[in-house]
């Protein structure tokens, strides 16, 4: 069951964040990708192989091969937006939307100009 009587951002709660979610954060959100781009860059001349495509296609396949690690980018930019809904919250949500909308354009931007 939920405890809803749990404070957010209270010292029991913080403990949880800092001890359990940013640690998830940072193993699955951010080196899982990094990982992956680590893995296809080192092999980035094998890409068309079909053992590569076996192995990495779902990540690349959709793009263009030069722009092979735009899912990772993707990846990073979907962890942007989360992370500023989730740590931004409490300070301001003038200044979370400013900060989430100036994430969108700028991804939207890059998007329009690399077309990958």
């Amino acid at each position: 069951t939920r405890d809803t009587s749990l404070q957010c951002w209270s010292t029991q709660h913080l403990a949880w964040t800092l001890g359990a979610a940013l640690p998830g954060i940072v193993i699955w959100g951010l080196s899982a990708p990094l990982v992956a781009a680590f893995l296809m860059s080192r092999s980035k001349d094998e890409l068309k192989n079909p053992a590569m495509i076996a192995k990495y296609g779902f990540i690349y396949k959709g793009f263009r091969s030069k722009y092979y690690y735009w899912e990772i980018y993707i990846a990073f930019r979907k962890i942007a937006l989360i992370s500023v809904a989730v740590f931004l919250y409490h300070i301001n949500r003038v200044i979370q939307a400013l900060v989430c909308f100036t994430l969108v354009l700028v991804a939207y931007r890059l998007h329009e100009y690399h077309n990958p």
